[in-house]
């Protein structure tokens, strides 16, 4: 890790890189593959059609890659003359026909059944052959030219023969197996063993106790020249796995037989050899009632058996393993179908076990609800599992459907292939060449009762990115002396999991005065956030940052690389303070739809978080700290957590707090702060709407007398409104609210607050405001809240709007919501709004929207920005901007009196034009300066002579950089004796 400091500018390094890791795509279900640039973790290099010669059936049966990255398929294929022939075909990586060997004996029936290669790169194929009079194994083997090394047939007299599996020694001969049928014994093993010359070294036949069916699936060979047969035999009428050990001579060493009972059908069907000479055979086992278990059996050399593990998905019915493979650490990795416990049709299931037999994850691909066939299974170096077969999609038929999980089981991607035609698309085979490419082949239907095969190449995409810089945020105004902990989100938005660099940079005035890096890796699709050593920042001016990711090989570098910039300056009072965030608590969510605030005592303020949780707080004004309290419970009916529709308001007498929980409930609650404890009170009614709270709801509290009442505004879009008696716990019904210009109900958005003998109610989305009476009980219409602000957008009251009550001036604050950051005063005596400073967009960038609520103590307004933040702020009044209002202008149109010049601004920050009042106490002549923080100034207004009294101008600041600036008014009076007020600036942009 590389770090540099300048101890002058920033100092004090106080804590260490830490990682949030989470998962936020996890799979890509296509209907088939999206071929995009970048943003997929997969994509496709090409897709080879093969369409032989009589243009109708062939179909792929296997397929190999070599050690320079060729790619050979084998399979049958029809010719309108020989009929059914064997087909072999070379592929270059990229993607070119190399040859094509296409096989005919007899005019007659020839079937591939498998391939394999050996490490020189000659290719075996086998299959069966028909010639009219008997069915015999076929074995071709294939220079890697193309050319015809040998072709041998084995065939009996009055026997039909069907080879299953073939296989090669590092010795270069070859051993096939598979089931001679008929004759006295049913059916039996056949074995056949060829040398590199293709001479018959030996064969064998395998006849079980019974004399009935004997069928072998699968043959491997050691590199001692043993050779071992594993498949099914009938004894006392049921399947049982048959294991056989051969010698180089064909001499038995051992056989094994294994049954659950005599009475259960077990079938092996796969087997291959780990990387210390041990046998893995797989298949099905009968458990009982006709439903099947994968069954796993390892044997040592010896033929002992090392562990036995079955597995029976819960719920499910038959579950049947078809193949098997080693990684390098000898874990062994079983596939197979897997019957669902709900629902329609089989999954693939993929089950890791490690050497001892330890079942270490299980993993399932539902493609469509309906029926996925596992048929083929690689791996990789690194474990990385990859998974291939057909999957049904009502919508395509039958696809290819590949999936890749990593060694710990998590899934990485799917990508399915849909043929063009729509039909029924097989994939038999999976293999990765030496750089990781990923091939499939299988066979794609492609109308009319045409087959071809088809092989496809895919590459993962290689691409990691920056996702968001999250500390500091771009605009940021930083104190002298502020803690600064760069933290960032990166993304691996590609298929792999390479481990890569991040770097975080900051600059101040284009010098490098903070660097740092961090190895990351992560999981396809995964994001993680990492956190640098913070410091202190102890000099003020312009800094840059910059964060970005590097990775060998990255195929998008433009995602990389994200900057931004912040300035520090002496502390300076500003109109909002950013206060310590709520707790992210047990849940760890963010506040949003239910969020809610009220003032207890003058001394704290309690909070409900909203967004699905039941988590209470209380925050310490005079502390700046937040505590866990009581969460309110579940209501007996029915368990809901609060969200869009709560409430909370205060009984001052009893110390008691009030509350809506919200959420399509009707619930209705009373917590006590001494005793940190929740009553479930009397529900809101239902009323004629029959409708719960859900959104645009509100609470009051008033007392008259010895009476005590809260209160409501359902909202959720009714206009009813309730009280309710705190003494006797019963509910009154009130005169609707209004319906006002817009014959609108109340919904998301509106909100509700006391001030004095009235309750206040704003109408969201339309902004119509009321006012209630508790002397007359009537409801009286307000001037509505403004639609556009100073920034000249039309913005509707919405979800995250917000009201409270100052007391000591006679305001109604309110928040807009609705993604917005506009923040009104309502001065009750005068009928008017007045805009105050927005709520800052930093930290989160994010705006004012579900959750954002208010509450007013100690002469303050505290408030949750919500929209999924922690943000919690509060707002002072800055004494040289208070207004005395004469007319209902959206800008004081007077000046606190007094005998000096006055200059007032808004918004403080500003993005693009400033609002300037200012107050002349005798004539002159007045002009305006800006100056940035160098001194230079970068604006001039000269005003011209102007009278006593109030003026207005705008000042347009949006061709300017972020920054502190200076703006300086100046009047020139009688004899030309100057009088200058000067005001501090932000610009953000």
């Amino acid at each position: 890790m590389k770090n540099i400091n300048q101890p002058s500018l920033l100092t004090g390094i106080f804590r260490g890189c830490t990682m949030k890791r989470k998962v936020i795509i996890s799979t890509f279900f296509l209907a088939f593959l999206v071929l995009s640039a970048f943003g997929q973790p997969i994509d496709t290099a090409w897709v080879r059609f093969y369409n032989g010669t009589g243009d109708s059936i062939d179909y792929a049966i296997a397929m190999k890659i070599d050690n320079f990255g060729n790619i050979y398929v084998s399979g049958y294929s029809w010719d309108d003359t020989t009929k059914e022939d064997f087909a072999t075909l070379k592929y270059s990586r990229n993607g070119n026909l190399l040859w094509t060997k296409r096989y005919n004996s007899a005019n007659e029936q020839d079937r591939v059944t498998a391939m394999t290669l050996d490490g020189i790169g000659n290719i075996y194929v086998t299959g069966f052959s028909a010639n009219g009079t008997n069915v015999g194994y076929l074995t071709i083997k294939y220079l890697s030219n193309g050319d015809t090394a040998w072709v041998r047939r084995y065939e009996q007299t009055g026997y039909n023969c069907y080879p299953s599996s073939i296989t090669v020694d590092n010795s270069g001969n070859a051993y096939v197996t598979g089931m001679r049928l008929g004759g006295p014994t049913a059916a039996d093993y056949l074995t056949i063993k060829y040398n590199n010359s293709g001479d018959t070294v030996w064969t064998r036949i395998y006849n079980g106790p019974d004399n009935n069916y004997d069928s072998a699936s699968a043959i491997v060979a050691d590199n001692l020249g043993n050779c071992y047969v594993t498949g099914y035999s009938m004894q006392n009428g049921m399947e049982d796995y048959l294991t056989i050990k051969y010698d180089a001579f064909g001499n038995t060493i051992w056989t094994r037989r294994y049954t659950r009972s005599s009475d259960s059908e077990d079938k092996a069907l796969a087997m291959v050899l780990d990387k210390s000479g041990n046998l893995l055979v797989t298949g099905y086992s009968e458990r009982g009632a006709g439903d099947f278990d994968f069954l796993t059996i390892k044997y040592y050399p010896s033929g002992d058996t090392a562990w036995l593990r079955r597995f029976n998905r819960s719920g499910g019915y038959d579950d049947i393993a078809t193949s098997i493979a080693i990684d390098n650490l000898n874990n062994v990795y079983v596939i197979g179908t897997s019957d669902q416990p709900i629902g329609t049709g089989d999954d693939y299931l993929t089950i890791k076990y490690d050497s001892y037999g330890n079942q270490l994850w299980t993993a399932y691909y539902d493609g469509d609800d309906s029926f996925d066939e596992p048929r083929a299974i690689c791996l990789d170096e690194l474990g990385n599992c990859y998974v291939t077969g057909k999957s049904y999609h009502s919508a395509s038929d039958y696809d290819y459907a590949t999936v890749k999980y990593n060694s710990s089981g998590t899934e990485q991607w799917i990508v399915r292939y849909n043929g063009s035609a729509n039909g029924s698309d097989d994939a038999c085979a999976i293999g990765l060449d030496d750089s990781g490419m990923i091939y499939v082949a299988g066979s794609v239907y492609r109308g009319t009762s045409h087959f071809d095969y088809g092989i496809i190449r895919y590459y993962e995409i290689n691409d990691v990115g920056l996702n968001e810089i999250m500390v500091p945020n771009s605009g940021d105004t930083l104190d002298c002396y502020t803690g600064l902990t760069p933290e960032v989100s990166v993304i691996n938005y590609g298929g792999t999991n390479n481990p890569f660099l991040v770097w975080f940079k900051v600059y101040r005035e284009g010098n490098l005065v903070y660097s740092r890096s961090e190895e990351v890796s992560l999981n396809p699709g995964e994001t993680t956030e990492v956190t640098f050593d913070g410091v202190i920042v102890t000099s003020s001016g312009n800094y840059t940052f910059q964060s970005y990711t590097v990775l060998s090989g990255d195929m998008n570098p433009a995602n990389d690389t994200q900057s931004g910039w912040f300035f520090v300056n002496p502390p300076t009072p500003q109109a909002w303070i950013r206060m310590r965030e709520i707790s992210p608590g047990v849940s760890g969510k963010p506040v949003k739809y239910g969020g809610s605030l009220v003032a207890v005592r003058g001394l704290y303020i309690y909070a409900f978080k909203g967004n699905n949780t039941n988590e209470f707080y209380e925050y310490f004004i005079n502390g700046d700290s937040w505590s866990v309290k009581c969460t309110i419970p579940y209501a007996p009916e029915k368990k809901k957590r609060v969200k869009r529709g709560a409430a909370l308001c205060y009984d001052s007498r009893d110390t008691m707090i009030y509350a809506l929980k919200g959420n399509n409930t009707t619930e209705f609650w009373a917590y006590d702060p001494n005793l940190d404890t929740w009553v479930q009170k009397r529900s809101l009614p239902e009323g004629v709407s029959g409708r719960r709270v859900k959104g645009g709801s509100g609470l009051a509290y008033q007392r008259v007398g010895d009476n005590r009442y809260i209160y409501c505004l359902k909202g959720s879009k009714t206009r009813e409104f309730y009280k309710y008696h705190i003494n006797g716990d019963s509910w009154i019904s009130l005169p609707d609210a209004p319906l006002g210009i817009s014959q609108k109900y109340f919904k998301e958005g509106s909100c509700l607050v006391r001030a004095g003998n009235y309750i206040y109610a704003l109408k969201g989305y339309y902004n119509e405001f009321f006012a209630y009476s508790l002397d007359d009980d009537t409801w009286i219409t307000k001037k509505p809240l403004p639609f556009v602000g100073i920034e000249g957008r039309k913005k509707k009251t919405k979800d995250g709007a917000a009201m409270t009550y100052d007391g000591n001036r006679r305001i109604i604050y309110a928040l807009k919501g609705g993604n917005c950051n506009e923040f009104w005063a309502y001065f009750i005596d005068a009928d008017t709004w007045i805009e105050l400073p927005p709520m800052p967009l930093e930290p989160s960038l994010r705006k004012v929207k579900s959750g954002g609520a208010l509450a007013f103590a100690q002469d303050r307004v505290f408030a949750f920005k919500g929209n999924k933040t922690f943000e919690f702020w509060m707002y002072t009044w800055d004494s040289t901007q208070l207004f005395s209002l004469t007319n209902a202008q959206d800008f004081p149109t007077s000046m606190p009196s007094n005998d000096k010049l006055l200059l007032g601004i808004n918004p403080n920050p500003v993005r693009d034009k400033l609002n300037i009042c200012y107050r002349t106490i005798t004539p002159g002549i007045v002009g305006l300066k800006l100056y940035d923080i160098t001194g230079r100034c970068v604006k001039s207004l000269d005003f011209g002579r102007k009278d006593v009294g109030v003026h207005h101008h705008n000042l347009a600041v949006d061709g300017l950089i972020s920054g502190v600036y200076v703006l300086t008014l100046e009047q020139k009076g009688v004899g030309m004796i100057s009088d200058k007020t000067i005001k501090k600036l932000i610009i953000l942009k």
